[in-house]
């Protein structure tokens, strides 16, 4: 298996660990492909940015920002999430998960959350907010509200949300930030919301 390309580090020594979840068996999605999102990440990071000389690798790395120890952990199956993650958090790192279906985002939420509710910053075009169904792709945000601190979440990139999830955003009074408030405010307003929303 070909690992992302900052993987920079062993285990006991890193910040962050990727954790690959090739399972897209609980997605409702007419399109299929998502269980090949932990591969074809990899793959790709390792193109982008990244050049041979003399037959070695080098990549091309930002000038300025966080530098962390990255390591590649490979893939898990659903059923490996829960030990899996609390091994990591356990361990004061960072997990971040390819997946796979969004059923497994509800999932890892749940397992991560035994300590103490999160504070959710939650990326998608859809607000995943349905909560008249559950287990279900579009109800994710719904899934986990006992979970999460719904006062310190947010979500961004939020453009096409249905009726029910407007209400549902606006019941919670959960901070839905849309593609054009970030073209309108800029990246550091947004960020700086952000930050102030999560504490």
């Amino acid at each position: 298996m070909e690992k992302i390309c900052w993987n920079n580090s062993n285990y006991n020594d890193s910040d962050v660990v990727i954790i690959g979840i090739p399972d897209e068996s609980q997605s409702h999605a007419l399109r299929e492909g998502t269980s090949k999102a932990p591969e074809q990440i990899r793959k790709i990071s390792n193109l982008a940015d990244s050049y041979k000389r003399d037959g070695k690798k080098s990549l091309g790395l930002p000038l300025t920002g966080i530098s962390k120890k990255v390591f590649d952990y490979g893939d898990i199956t659903r059923q490996q999430i829960p030990e899996t993650f609390e091994k990591i958090i356990k361990d004061s790192k960072i997990p971040i998960s390819i997946g796979g279906d969004h059923s497994l985002s509800a999932k890892i939420i749940k397992q991560v959350s035994k300590s103490k509710k999160l504070s959710l910053v939650y990326f998608d075009a859809h607000p995943d907010f349905i909560t008249s169904t559950k287990n279900y792709y579009g109800s994710v945000f719904g899934d986990v509200l006992e979970f999460i601190d719904v006062q310190t979440s947010v979500q961004i990139g939020v453009r096409t949300p249905e009726q029910e999830e407007r209400d549902n955003l606006e019941k919670y009074q959960v901070i839905a930030i849309s593609p054009f408030d970030i073209a309108e405010k800029g990246i550091t307003k947004i960020f700086q919301q952000i930050t102030e929303t999560i504490g």
